[in-house]
């Protein structure tokens, strides 16, 4: 089972790696840079002090 894994593992890297290092480093870092903003957003909303959506 885990040799099975790890196989999956290895053949999909495979064809990230067909893709180019650019498309990696781009879709990395929007993945990355969009969960950052949302957590900002997200926390700017519970731990701020407007109560409604008109304030914003």
């Amino acid at each position: 089972m885990i040799k099975q894994w790890k196989n999956k593992r290895f053949e999909r890297w495979a064809l990230t790696r067909k893709k180019g290092q650019l498309n990696y480093v781009l879709k990395q870092t929007l993945l990355i840079g969009g969960a950052v903003f949302f957590g900002y957003l997200v926390g700017f909303i519970v731990f701020d002090k407007v109560h409604s959506w008109e304030e914003y």
